[in-house]
């Protein structure tokens, strides 16, 4: 006899295990609602009551008689006596709730046999812990029942006690509800992040991050916030001079988890951009004449006609370099896109040349 019941203590173990283990590899498992009857609460066969943030409603049918309703300090809420039969009380969730693991319910009875307690998400009904069981009989003693769910459920939680020998009283004195959010298992790319300094301010700029679901930036350490855009960050009222640092998450889902970025950028005043012709400023075409510092000017002055102390030359671009007869200036550029970085005040001066035949 002792063999075979140590054999079951080793069975009984295992199963807690196997359980265990289970729940674990759906994700992260966290206490949802509490609470406890300190008082009585439910007092008649419909009235919905909100017992910490549910709001729950009953449902009741008695045996012959108008019902009964009443606290126990140790049991917590009644419902029925020996006077007052009962059939079987709900009490429901007034709103659904996601991804539901795990019920517990502490509950009891006046006398032994003949209650059942069970509880369902929705209308899939839970197990008892450690056993495919739907229901569990209630003892004398106030004893806390677990009911697990074979993967998260969504829906309104309904607790259930059935009483098929009508004359006794039932208590619940706890419920708590436990959800469980599955782990993400296919991480995100980086955000690939451009962050800009201007005069005071900086502006972050990324592309669309595949299967991201949106995005929050942090500066300097502080809390995240949502784009100001919807890829981008802009933030002003920064000193000039300061390195600050930025974070930029992409959000995912139940699959794809978040990823981030981080780096820094320095505030600068922009960079004075100036044209010169012949030795004379030159602003034919509107041209870029202020650029944050690490940035390029983005309009060119309209190509200038030749002046009369260049002869024949023809206009060749754009240098930074001041232009002496003879030398070929370096860097030449006729387009923005060619144009070099600007990272402090600049003057660009003309290019003219003799004609090659």
């Amino acid at each position: 006899m002792k063999t075979k019941s140590f054999k079951m203590n080793r069975l009984f173990v295992l199963a807690v295990a196997l359980m265990t283990i289970s729940v674990n590899a759906w994700g992260t498992e966290t206490e949802h609602y509490t609470y406890t009857f300190t008082q009585k609460q439910f007092e008649d066969n419909t009235t919905a009551k909100t017992l910490g943030t549910i709001t729950w409603t009953p449902a009741t049918v008695w045996v012959g008689d108008d019902g009964y309703w009443g606290y126990d300090a140790t049991k917590g809420q009644q419902w029925g006596s020996k006077n007052a039969g009962l059939n079987y009380v709900t009490i429901t969730a007034g709103a659904s709730i996601t991804n539901v693991s795990k019920v517990k319910v502490s509950a009891s009875i006046a006398s032994e046999g003949g209650c059942a307690l069970s509880i369902k998400v929705g209308s899939t009904s839970l197990v008892v812990e450690n056993s495919s069981n739907t229901s569990v009989s209630l003892t004398t003693t106030n004893t806390t029942y677990t009911f697990v769910a074979t993967s998260p459920i969504t829906g309104a939680v309904t607790i259930t006690l059935t009483n098929n020998k009508y004359k006794k009283a039932q208590y619940i004195k706890d419920i708590t509800i436990y959800t469980n959010t599955p782990d993400c298992t296919i991480d995100l790319d980086a955000p690939v992040v451009t962050a800009t300094p201007g005069n005071g301010s900086a502006t972050l700029t990324w592309p669309e991050v595949s299967h991201a679901t949106g995005y929050k930036v942090s500066w300097n350490g502080g809390a995240e916030e949502n784009p100001t855009g919807t890829r981008t960050y802009s933030k002003s009222g920064l000193i000039n001079g300061t390195q600050y640092t930025w974070k930029v998450k992409a959000i995912g889902d139940a699959t794809y988890c978040n990823s981030e970025v981080s780096g820094n950028v320095t505030p600068a005043a922009n960079c004075t951009v100036t044209w010169k012709v012949d030795g004379e400023t030159y602003t034919t075409g509107s041209p870029t004449t202020s650029v944050a510092p690490g940035g390029k000017v983005s309009v060119l002055p309209t190509a200038p006609a030749t002046p009369a102390s260049c002869g024949d030359a023809v206009f060749m671009g754009w240098t930074d370099h001041e232009v002496t007869n003879g030398s070929v200036p370096s860097p030449l550029f006729k387009t923005a896109g060619d144009a070099p970085v600007v990272n402090a005040d600049v003057t660009y001066h003309a290019v003219f040349a003799d004609r090659q035949e």
